[in-house]
Parts: structure tokens; sequence; C-alpha cells
């Protein structure tokens, strides 16, 4: 299922881009903003979050991901009902 991006996820991923070393830092809350709430997960190599729409998704980026995110390259993003 796709899910577009809104004004608090390019907000996390200008926030990534602008320091990815702290971004990288692994943690299950240090991005948040708005409905989304993850962090950085080394094990997926990528930024692993939850979102609540009408029930909770789940969905990660990879770095470069974010980065197109945050350059208005990249509009929708796959989410997937949590488990």
């Amino acid at each position: 299922m796709k899910m577009n991006v809104d004004a608090d996820l390019i907000a996390i991923c200008q926030e990534i881009i602008k320091d990815e070393e702290e971004a990288m830092i692994p943690s299950d809350d240090l991005l948040n903003a708005g409905p989304y709430v993850g962090g950085y997960e080394t094990i997926e190599n990528a930024f692993c979050f939850s979102v609540r729409q009408d029930q909770e998704y789940w969905f990660q980026i990879t770095l470069d991901e974010a980065k197109e995110i945050a350059e208005g390259r990249l509009s929708e993003v796959e989410i997937r009902p949590a488990e």
C-alpha cells in the first residue's frame, strides 16, 4: 500500500540529511514529527517508522530515499499494517 509523503515526513528526512551521523544512531524513537515515530535500525540498514492513520502502519526508508523525499523527488512510500 502506498502513502503520500507529507510535510512531517519531509521535515524528518531533512533532519536526517542535515546530520546523517546523528540520525544513524540506532534507535526506535529518535525521529518524530506529527504521526511518525521511528529511528535507524542497523539490521535493516534503514530508517524504520510507525505511523498512525486509521490504524497503525509500518514502513522503512533508506538514506537515499530520505534524501529523495527531502529534495521532493520521492512523493510516496510503501507502508504495511503493523503486526
